[in-house]
C-alpha cells in the first residue's frame, strides 16, 4: 500500500488541503465523513494548485476545498477525510471541530453580520 501525500487543515471555516497517490496518475477521489457518520465531502482532489506545480508535484491539480455543513453546527465532530475505495486516511487527517471552533465561527458571524457558511471566498490557502 502506498502512503498518500498531501496535508489538509481548516481554513476560513472550510477544509482545505490536497492529495495524490503517487502510484496513480493523476487526481484521486478522496471521501470526508464525521464521526457521527455525516458525509462532507465525496469526490476528485482534483483543484489546481500553483504551489503544488512549482514543487515538480505532478501537474498541480491535487486540491481540494469543501465547507462545512451547517447541520453539524454546536457539535464536537471528527472529520475523517481519506482516499476513496480504501481507509488510507490524508496526512493532517483527522480534524477536530470542537468547542473553539464554533466559538469562532460565532464572534466572526456577529461581527460581519452575515451568516458563516458560504462566506469566505473558496481561494485555497498555499499552506495545505
Amino acid at each position: 500500500m502506498t502512503k498518500l501525500q498531501g496535508g489538509c487543515r481548516l481554513h476560513k471555516g472550510r477544509i482545505v488541503g490536497w492529495a495524490r497517490d503517487p502510484d496513480v496518475e493523476g487526481s484521486i477521489d478522496i471521501v470526508a465523513t464525521t464521526n457521527t457518520g455525516v458525509l462532507m465531502y465525496q469526490g476528485p482532489a482534483n483543484i489546481f494548485r500553483s504551489d503544488l506545480k512549482e514543487k515538480c508535484i505532478g501537474d498541480g491539480k491535487f486540491g481540494f476545498n469543501f465547507s462545512i455543513p451547517s447541520s453539524i453546527f454546536d457539535q464536537n465532530i471528527v472529520v475523517h477525510i481519506r482516499q476513496s475505495g480504501s481507509e488510507s486516511p490524508i496526512p493532517g487527517s483527522p480534524i477536530i471541530l470542537n468547542e473553539e471552533f464554533w466559538r469562532y465561527r460565532t464572534i466572526l458571524s456577529t461581527k460581519i453580520g452575515l451568516p458563516f457558511f458560504g462566506v469566505f471566498s473558496d481561494k485555497i490557502s498555499e499552506d495545505s
